[in-house]
């Protein structure tokens, strides 16, 4: 089945911005930025803040807009069920304001903080983007 999905991805630097909190998919083991699709009357802001928080036990705030993302060669994946998905994903920068890392959850086979320049290799390539766009850019980026 091929469907359409609204999702968020939520990127936590640490205070140099040097680092970048990412988590390993219990689905798949791939690393990963935090998110997932909004619940029935969420913002899309009030959804990262929980998806960070459940994935990785800190508790944010969203601080900017960083981009939407809907490149299909990029976010046009498939499940291991079969089912055929796009997409269209709010990135957001977050600032940690409590809470303390939980290495396993429900979701989360690890959790850690990556140096920007030594990113493990089994990243999503279009979280790569993202971060590179959070990086870079000061306003918020189409894609």
């Amino acid at each position: 089945m091929r469907k359409t999905s609204p999702g968020t991805i939520g990127v936590v630097f640490d205070a140099l911005r040097g680092k970048v909190l990412l988590h390993r998919l219990r689905d798949n083991g791939i690393w990963s930025l935090p998110g997932g699709r909004p619940d029935f009357g969420e913002t899309f802001v009030e959804a990262t803040e929980r998806e960070v928080h459940e994935e990785t036990g800190l508790r944010v705030h969203a601080k900017r807009l960083i981009g939407v993302y809907s490149d299909p060669n990029l976010f046009i994946f498939e499940y291991s069920d079969g089912n055929e998905v796009q997409a269209f994903a709010v990135a957001i920068e977050c600032i940690v304001f409590d809470g303390n890392i939980i290495p396993v959850s429900e979701e989360s086979l690890d959790v850690r903080w990556f140096s920007i320049k030594r990113l493990p290799s089994s990243l999503m390539q279009r979280h790569r983007l993202v971060i590179r766009d959070a990086l870079e850019c000061t306003s918020a980026v189409l894609r």
